[in-house]
């Protein structure tokens, strides 16, 4: 492709970076609730756990609640994949961000540059 070929595609490459980018929001959002529900779901798993012979609450304290979902969350392998799976979908749509602003910028500076050659 020639640099011509290059800059008249340019638009329609920062389209699809554009839509890119609203997808890789809506995946990230998506994976944010599971994840809340997840933890939701272990929160109130840890609150309703009892002693079997006092039949009192296991974890009453707050603290002691928190460091048990804690240590929950970092033994659980569906947690830990979850939250690799949230941290990549984050490391993509960075990368993709980068990439739409550059083509931008890119746009934006041919813009002027035929501008001034207009006048």
């Amino acid at each position: 492709m020639s640099k011509e070929e290059d800059l008249l595609n340019l638009p329609k490459e920062i389209k699809v970076l554009e839509e890119n980018a609203y997808k890789d929001v809506k995946l990230s959002e998506d994976m944010q609730k599971v994840i809340d529900e997840a933890l939701a779901t272990l929160e109130i798993d840890i609150a309703s756990e009892k002693d079997l012979v006092t039949n009192k609450p296991t974890f009453s304290n707050v603290g002691a609640r928190a460091a048990e979902l804690t240590k929950r969350i970092g033994s659980d392998e569906k947690f830990t994949a979850m939250f690799q799976k949230q941290r990549e979908l984050r490391d993509h749509s960075k990368a993709n961000e980068l990439e739409l602003n550059y083509k931008l910028r890119m746009f934006s500076a041919l813009k002027r540059l035929v501008d001034k050659r207009v006048e």
